[in-house]
């Protein structure tokens, strides 16, 4: 069961016209299963897409998606779980989330929902501001704005501006825009602004009035009284992992990358090895690694050699050294990695990323697929930025 946004947005694009109701976990207080931006769509006929909780609210979800088909408008729902002796829907994490229902139409451009299925589906990254409504406001006032922006530039987390703020920062913007003295202040660049003030008039991020026709008052001339402020979602493409070396031991790892919605791709010149059958949701490149091209190699997040061949890993890592990736990892022990490196002419403080060899986390197990899993966690928590400890150490109490 996938869950990424592009896997959601992958099924929903096939028939968008339908009457699809969105429904966005706006604001979390206390501990609840998914956080602030999490996504869900609901189908006319019954078909859901998402999750915003481990299953207790979605039923009552479903009927409020009904109700805003029939209303057209904005709904706005709240669920406190911090009264335990209330039972109403049995909510296991304590704390209080506030979510948003409306559907999508021609009228709102279905949210821009196109647009970012598209460049999410080209590798792209970027921020996704959506405007935040009173309930019963109409649904065709709410926009979407999708900008392509770096994962370096993007904000880390969903963040909720309100109404007040973005007049604000608007001003901010066309101020310092305007004024080069003090252009060393500006946190984006003039390319940036203009893509965000042209976006905040088009919803689906086309074509846009020249910024020397706008004003930040003009910019908001749409707001109402019933909009409370934008939340902006910070959205990557899947994690994309490349493996080389397609033997028995990659077959694990690709299918436990490929459940947590990950994009696979295995990298093996080698006739016997990486078969279409042994990897059936991956894709194959057939190849030296020499030979596959610059884009193939930038679109990786992070790469695992394991040729068992210290030619075929030396080639690979001599490849993927000009690359900043977030996480390599080269299979075997300490002796085998210097002669690794010895064989590709580099040393460990050559890797802009996170570079582990011996690679994985000590979880103990010595099966592919226990290998695989300690190898994949520690992966996994490198490219979010975690620092591997239990929960129970780092969660509040």
């Amino acid at each position: 069961m996938r869950q990424h946004l592009l896997d959601l947005l992958d099924v929903w694009q096939a028939d968008y016209q339908d009457d699809w109701v969105v429904a966005i976990l706006t604001h979390v207080q206390g501990s609840s299963y998914r956080k602030p931006g999490a996504l869900m769509f609901f189908h006319p006929m019954g078909k859901t897409l998402g999750m915003l909780s481990g299953g207790c609210l979605e039923a009552d979800l479903r009927r409020h998606a009904q109700r805003a088909i029939q209303s057209q408008q904005v709904i706005q729902l709240t669920y406190d779980a911090t009264d335990e002796s209330d039972t109403s829907y049995q909510l296991g994490c304590g704390g209080i989330v506030n979510i948003m229902m409306l559907p999508l139409t021609s009228a709102n451009h279905y949210l821009g929902f196109q647009k970012l299925y598209h460049d999410l589906n080209s590798g792209k990254s970027g921020e996704f501001h959506i405007d935040i409504f009173n309930d019963g406001a109409s649904a065709a006032q709410v926009k979407g704005r999708w900008l392509i922006k770096s994962k370096a530039a993007q904000i880390s987390k969903t963040t909720f501006v309100a109404a007040s703020q973005n007049v604000e920062a608007l001003s901010t913007v066309t101020l310092k825009a305007a004024s080069p003295k003090d252009s060393h202040l500006n946190v984006l660049s003039q390319q940036d602004q203009l893509e965000a003030e042209a976006a905040i008039i088009n919803p689906i991020h086309a074509e846009a009035l020249p910024l020397a026709q706008t004003t930040p008052a003009e910019l908001l001339q749409n707001e109402s009284d019933e909009c409370e402020g934008q939340l902006i979602i910070p959205i990557t493409p899947p994690i994309h992992l490349g493996i080389f070396g397609g033997g028995l031991d990659a077959q694990p790892i690709a299918q436990m990358a490929k459940t947590l919605g990950w994009k696979v791709t295995i990298f093996d010149e080698r006739t016997a090895y990486a078969r279409q059958y042994d990897f059936p949701s991956a894709n194959i490149m057939k190849m030296p690694c020499d030979a596959v091209n610059d884009e193939v190699y930038q679109s990786l997040d992070a790469a695992f050699v394991m040729n068992h061949n210290v030619n075929l890993d030396a080639k690979a890592l001599n490849q993927l050294v000009r690359f900043d990736l977030g996480y390599i990892a080269l299979l075997g022990p300490v002796h085998r990695r210097d002669k690794v490196l010895h064989a590709a002419q580099l040393c460990l403080t050559d890797f802009s990323g996170y570079f582990s060899a011996p690679a994985g986390l000590a979880l103990g197990g010595e099966l592919p697929s226990s290998v695989g899993l300690s190898i994949l966690a520690q992966c996994h928590g490198i490219l979010h930025g975690s620092n591997a400890n239990s929960l129970d150490k780092v969660m509040l109490k």
